[in-house]
């Protein structure tokens, strides 16, 4: 099952479909969504130029509507904010070490 605009869809497949039927904001038309193994190709026009995106939807559990993934864990996050507040004591004690001398 794949997430995709907080939905979660069955296949990768019913996820290309609906990217496939939506245009694209600003202007740009989706020309075709095809399935590359777990990612996503989509080609797209905008201001006739043409691009090509590599969408890869996460994993997720339930059918239906799910709010619930945000890309990275708790634990993560907080691993993440602890380091950089090491950070900046390291550079708030060198700080005051230049100031002694």
């Amino acid at each position: 099952m794949k997430l995709y605009n907080s939905y979660c869809y069955a296949t990768i497949d019913e996820v290309a479909q609906n990217i496939a039927s939506a245009p694209l904001v600003s202007g740009g038309i989706i020309q075709s969504a095809t399935v590359s193994g777990q990612s996503i190709s989509i080609d797209y026009i905008y201001q006739q130029k043409n691009y090509t995106a590599l969408v890869t939807p996460p994993d997720c559990t339930e059918l239906g509507f799910n709010s619930s993934f945000t890309g990275i864990s708790t634990a993560d996050a907080v691993e993440l904010s602890g380091l950089c507040v090491l950070a900046l004591a390291l550079a708030f004690g060198v700080k005051i070490l230049r100031r002694a001398l």
